[in-house]
């Protein structure tokens, strides 16, 4: 589908929601607060790496979503014509608002100390309230399924791979951090990934 239609800008709405709300709290926290929450690195180390492909896989579903306004891309990206039914694609939107919700909830429970990968020289406080009392990654979850609701809205086997890519970044990210986090913060840490699952 090609054009602005409504099929072609919610998904674009709901990425400026997505996107400039985790921003807005970013820059929040770095004007107000004098904080840095940009930790991500670009080096060849892996968290490195998983930042370098998590980032490719962003670029490339964000580029698709905008260019379906102007382009017919669809047709070049393996359209799964069998899940292109409304249905589907409200299911998706309700999904992602969810999803978006969710994540900026998580986001915003941080308060200060909401980091953009892993703060090597200052692992910050423990956060176990608000939705990181029923999952030690909410907002990651919440990520998650924002990208399987855009999937839903924009059936394609490019969505389909870029969502797969980006879940493994995400997989292998958290137990870095994960480690990292049992490792400065010790003893709490260790008895809240005993209490909350990881995801759900």
């Amino acid at each position: 589908m090609t054009g602005v239609t409504l099929h072609t800008l919610l998904p674009v709405g709901l990425m400026v929601v997505m996107g400039g709300g985790m921003i807005w709290r970013s820059e929040w926290l770095r004007r107000t607060q004098g904080v840095n929450p940009y930790r991500l690195v670009s080096d060849d180390s892996p968290m490195g790496e998983i930042g370098r492909w998590y980032k490719m896989a962003g670029l490339i579903t964000t580029l698709y979503v905008i260019g379906r306004l102007f382009l017919p891309l669809d047709s070049l990206v393996g359209w799964i014509h069998a899940a292109s039914m409304p249905a589907v694609f409200w299911a998706g939107t309700i999904i992602a608002a969810s999803g978006i919700a969710f994540a900026l909830t998580a986001q915003a429970t941080m308060s200060t100390s909401w980091r953009i990968g892993i703060p090597l020289d200052e692992p910050g406080a423990l956060v176990d309230r608000g939705p990181y009392a029923i999952s030690r990654n909410p907002f990651f979850l919440g990520t998650a399924v924002y990208q399987i609701g855009l999937t839903l809205m924009m059936p394609s086997w490019l969505m389909l791979a870029t969502s797969l890519l980006m879940a493994a970044c995400v997989n292998i990210q958290v137990r870095m951090e994960e480690a990292f986090l049992e490792a400065h913060i010790g003893e709490p840490y260790k008895a809240y990934k005993a209490r909350v699952r990881r995801w759900i």
